[in-house]
């Protein structure tokens, strides 16, 4: 099956990565996987990390489910939303490696490319650079170009 990876971060930029990524994967009939890379830290939180894990995914599901009804049309487009606990290039290098998943493009916000950076050094820079892969990265900012006569 033909794959788009679309990383988002959930923040109010990710619906313009969504229907980017929704408008290629429909034209290409291709699925979507939407990723959404996380990390497991404890601020306090009273309970085990099992826990702390769920209650975040489901946030992250809730988050998700509405940001997917503010898109625009998306009738049969074939799609799931993984979170996943991990630093952002790592977790978009193991979907890119799997032997069971074929990507084809990976799109990513502006704004998610910021945060891409691991502890280990590896950045998306160097998943970019060192990848067969096309990226799209969607800008945070859609500046309109004026008519010039």
């Amino acid at each position: 099956m033909r794959q788009i990876l679309c990383v988002i971060d959930l923040t109010d930029s990710s619906l313009k990565v969504l229907e980017v990524a929704a408008r290629i994967a429909m034209a290409c009939r291709e699925h979507l996987i939407v990723l959404f890379p996380y990390r497991l830290i404890d601020y306090g939180y009273e309970g085990s990390l099992a826990a702390l894990k769920l209650k975040l995914e489901t946030e992250a599901k809730e988050k998700f489910s509405k940001l997917r009804t503010s898109l625009a049309a998306t009738d049969g487009l074939s799609w799931e939303f993984q979170p996943e606990i991990g630093f952002m290039a790592d977790r978009i290098k193991a979907h890119v490696t799997r032997e069971n998943e074929s990507i084809d493009m990976i799109i990513i916000g502006q704004e998610q490319t910021a945060a891409a950076n691991d502890s280990k050094g590896f950045n998306l820079q160097h998943l970019i650079t060192n990848s067969r892969l096309p990226f799209v990265i969607v800008p945070s900012e859609v500046t309109a170009v004026a008519n010039v006569h």
